[in-house]
């Protein structure tokens, strides 16, 4: 079996480390050619450590990194059963590649983005053969996040997604599908939860280290602006451009403001630095009742968007949530924590908020879901 993995940068190197301990022929396949021999440099350094901590051989070692084509001719992959991008979040970019990679590549071959915010209707909108296109979403740091998405459309073969899950298997990791209503799902609730958060910031006394600290000690792994700082603007951008809906324009508004002026005029500095310079820099403390209440906010959110989802049977409940707990680091379920809230403080939570601020995800949905779709 042979992969080609398109681009060097962060999420290259992350699948290239999922691949470099399987027998898959791999191709690394860059477009600066005077970045071949840093990428080539990096491949060895990683299977030093895999020698290390797996007790390979030295000839082990050399003999696998000779197996690794770094090229920067897009030709290279030709041969590939799988192709995986993971170039920049531009969607000109995404869709020249792969429609040049048609040229090169068999007919068999499965072509798959790693895009993490451009919907893949409009990446593979001129694929001659889309039943063999799909989306592999891997997260970062993949050495914490075990947890692909695999993306797809209805026009997608039952082969093909078999082949993915397959390959996903192979590589060791986790997986849950996404059919097309529900593509690049955890991204799309990350950035419900960035909103939730910019609105809060926006009418708290308390800064955004002191809300991500209330977020990180009791509901998530991470804190919100924590998440969008290691995101990247751009791709923060995309999902702005991408993801919004206009029944929830309103909803979206303020954080939207926020970052296209960082994307215009702000360059790469973070969330903090960007409140910072905007004189919008709160208080580290705030009172108990004030961190409950944010808390509550998050939590009632993240459950009315999660039974909201799950009306629709062809989401996997336990893969669904599994994946949540690790990409989000979300410890407990929605229906615990429906449980301990309560159906009627969540409504009210929901209610208040819908009021300020009509928009679907502050319509409570019907919560009877979780009595009759069960976790196993």
């Amino acid at each position: 079996m042979k992969i080609s993995i398109f681009g060097w940068g962060k999420m290259g190197k992350e699948l290239l480390d999922v691949f470099l301990e399987s027998d898959a022929q791999l191709a690394w396949i860059g477009r600066n050619p005077k970045a071949e021999q840093e990428a080539r440099r990096y491949a060895e350094k990683r299977l030093k450590r895999i020698k290390k901590t797996k007790g390979w051989t030295e000839e082990k070692k050399q003999q696998r990194l000779n197996e690794i084509l770094v090229s920067a001719d897009r030709k290279d992959a030709e041969g590939s059963d799988f192709v995986i991008e993971t170039i920049t979040e531009d969607l000109s970019a995404k869709q020249e590649l792969f429609q040049s990679l048609e040229d090169y590549v068999d007919p068999e071959c499965i072509l798959l983005t790693n895009t993490s915010s451009i919907p893949l209707e409009r990446i593979f909108e001129k694929a001659k053969q889309p039943q063999r296109c799909a989306g592999l979403h891997a997260f970062y740091p993949g050495s914490l996040i075990r947890t692909v998405e695999i993306n797809y459309s209805d026009s997608v073969s039952r082969q093909c997604l078999r082949k993915i899950k397959e390959l996903v298997e192979q590589s060791g990791r986790n997986y849950v599908f996404l059919p097309e209503p529900f593509n690049l799902l955890f991204s799309k609730l990350i950035f419900v939860l960035m909103n939730e958060a910019f609105r809060i910031y926006e009418c708290c006394s308390l800064s955004t280290e002191a809300i991500d600290s209330i977020l990180k000690e009791n509901f998530m792994m991470l804190g919100i602006f924590e998440i969008l700082n290691t995101t990247g603007n751009l791709i923060v951008y995309n999902c702005v451009k991408y993801f919004e809906e206009e029944e929830n324009e309103a909803f979206y508004h303020g954080f939207k403001s926020a970052v296209a002026d960082i994307h215009e005029n702000y360059g790469d500095c973070t969330f903090e630095q960007y409140c910072r310079d905007t004189g919008r820099q709160k208080s580290e403390r705030g009172s108990a009742a004030e961190h409950k209440e944010i808390l509550e906010r998050f939590e009632a959110l993240y459950v009315n968007y999660m039974t909201q989802i799950f009306q629709d049977d062809r989401l996997d409940i336990r893969q669904t949530l599994d994946a949540c707990r690790d990409i989000l680091g979300i410890a407990r379920n929605p229906e615990e924590i429906l449980r301990e809230m309560g159906e009627e403080r969540i409504k009210e939570i929901l209610s208040r908020n819908y009021e300020a601020l009509p928009c679907s995800f502050y319509r409570a949905g019907d919560y009877r879901i979780w009595n009759r779709r069960k976790i196993n």
